[in-house]
């Protein structure tokens, strides 16, 4: 295998396993949709109807985005929204940081206690840039691996 082969595999590994990280958080929302709900209440910068929407659709998105790539239909558009979607999550949850205090984030639904007994203010933006830095790879890569059906 070539040094370019080894490179392309390991970025679609390391995606792999981000896309598995995205499919659980979204499957730990729907499983205690109702604590999902409760803890988008304190993201007070965020407009109540976009905050009622994100309760089903963030999950479901994330769900949708991570059986899409396990399915490798346009995997290369997948791992462009996920980025998007963790961009922005981290951009809205850093203006939260500095206007208003950290909102809740209890986005691993029943796992949010042990999460919560971390640090969460920087917490949640290093995992969305360590999530983010697992899928770069793969788009920076473009490997042949594109997924199109």
């Amino acid at each position: 295998m070539t040094h370019l082969g080894v490179v392309q595999s390991g970025a679609r590994y390391l995606s792999d396993v981000v896309m598995l990280i995205l499919g659980a958080a979204g499957i730990l929302k729907l499983v205690d949709l109702a604590q999902f709900s409760e803890s988008l209440q304190s993201w007070i910068l965020v407009p109540g109807v976009l905050r009622a929407l994100a309760v089903i659709f963030v999950p479901i998105v994330e769900v949708l985005l991570c059986i899409l790539w396990f399915g490798r239909v346009r995997r290369q558009l997948v791992a462009i929204g996920a980025v998007g979607m963790l961009v922005l999550f981290s951009l809205v949850y850093a203006a939260h940081l500095v206007l208003v205090g950290p909102p809740e984030c209890r986005c691993f639904g029943l796992m949010h206690k042990f999460l919560e007994t971390r640090d969460l203010g920087s917490m949640v933006i290093w995992r969305n840039v360590a999530l983010v830095a697992g899928l770069l790879p793969f788009l920076i890569v473009r490997s042949d691996d594109r997924g199109e059906h």
